[in-house]
């Protein structure tokens, strides 16, 4: 990543948990340990691991002898995950750059888990072959990554009102008027802040010339090509992010 995008990577640091407060952002993570709870998953590589919500999420969720081998290349993000290790006594960090190969064994792992990291990747395939070298055989990749032309302003909506209509929630607004968005259905004074920092940050991650969105379709071509087998493919996140699951045949 570009020196601007580590910037905003530092930044986005001191709000990122502000997105544990969001619904869509819970049943995300409920969606991928879902998966994981069908698969029975041992040895996890969460990659890239944040602020450790895969972590936070999976507590009595997964057997206590899961090894996570948690990863990111921001070490203030690294920091806060290694305080939600919680019953995970098998759990390691590592600061780690996905840019660069993996300093892992072939076949180590019989999960990896990249929560919303493949488009600020340089190089997704690249990225995505690493994660296949270290996986084992017959192990799965699950992926999530935001749309293409996804809409920050759905998640609200799933947030605040599931059940209500559209029309309020899908006008065309710029920054501010997603802030205020966020101000008007955020009660917390402090959380709807903080989320207007995040909105900020993703909106200076999106234009970012090194950062990657993809139709659902191209992106399960990337997975094809290594090649994968998809066996989950559907929508997360308010529908606002690809969901993909795949196994290594080979």
């Amino acid at each position: 990543m570009n020196k601007n995008s580590d910037q905003i990577w530092s930044s986005y640091t001191e709000v990122y948990d502000a997105l544990k407060t969001l619904t869509p952002y819970q049943k995300m993570f409920d969606d991928i340990i879902t998966i994981l709870q069908g698969i029975g998953a041992h040895t996890i590589l969460d990659a890239a691991c944040g602020t450790g919500n895969l972590l936070h999420y999976a507590q009595d969720k997964l057997p206590h002898s899961t090894q996570f081998t948690n990863v990111d290349s921001e070490s203030r993000m690294l920091d806060q995950a290694q305080k939600k290790s919680g019953t995970f006594s098998n759990a390691s960090f590592h600061c780690i750059d996905l840019n660069a190969p993996l300093p892992f064994d072939d076949e180590s792992f019989d999960v990896v888990v990249s929560s919303n990291t493949l488009y600020a990747v340089k190089n997704p395939h690249a990225t995505l072959s690493e994660f296949k070298r270290v996986l084992q055989v017959g192990g799965s990749l699950i992926l999530t990554n935001p749309l293409l032309h996804s809409r920050p302003e759905l998640i609200l909506k799933s947030h605040c009102d599931p059940n209500g209509p559209l029309d309020h929630w899908i006008k065309t607004r710029d920054l501010e008027g997603i802030f205020d968005l966020i101000r008007e259905s955020v009660a917390d004074s402090q959380v709807a802040e903080n989320l207007c920092r995040v909105a900020l940050y993703d909106t200076q991650l999106r234009t970012a010339q090194d950062h990657h969105f993809f139709e659902k379709s191209d992106l399960e071509q990337f997975i094809v090509h290594l090649p994968m087998a998809i066996y989950k493919s559907a929508y997360t996140y308010a529908k606002q992010d690809h969901l993909i699951a795949c196994t290594r045949t080979a």
